[in-house]
């Protein structure tokens, strides 16, 4: 299994209107895009001194769904959203 992490922080001008569009098409993506076994997302909680304000966590059988993941268009669609309210972000992936 392959687990992917994306960690984005918000604009400071960012709306709610635009972060509900980044969910709405977060909370799509696993009906449209087959190669997803888990994805989970949510705002940070506030427990620690994370500077980011959203987490996205992603599930895949091997490297190779991952990928089509990536440049599946719903993915690609939902990418514009958040590149729209993004100042920074971080990711990672991990086997387990």
């Amino acid at each position: 299994m392959l687990r992917h992490i994306v960690l984005l922080k918000f604009k400071e001008d960012h709306t709610p209107e635009q972060v509900a569009a980044v969910v709405d098409g977060l909370n799509s993506l696993s009906e449209a895009i087959p190669q997803i076994v888990s994805y989970t997302h949510g705002s940070d909680a506030g427990n620690t001194n994370s500077p980011y304000d959203y987490a996205i966590v992603a599930d895949f059988a091997s490297a190779e769904d991952a990928a089509i993941y990536q440049d599946h268009p719903a993915h690609k669609a939902v990418g514009a959203h958040v590149v729209a309210i993004m100042a920074d972000a971080a990711q990672m992936q991990f086997h387990y």
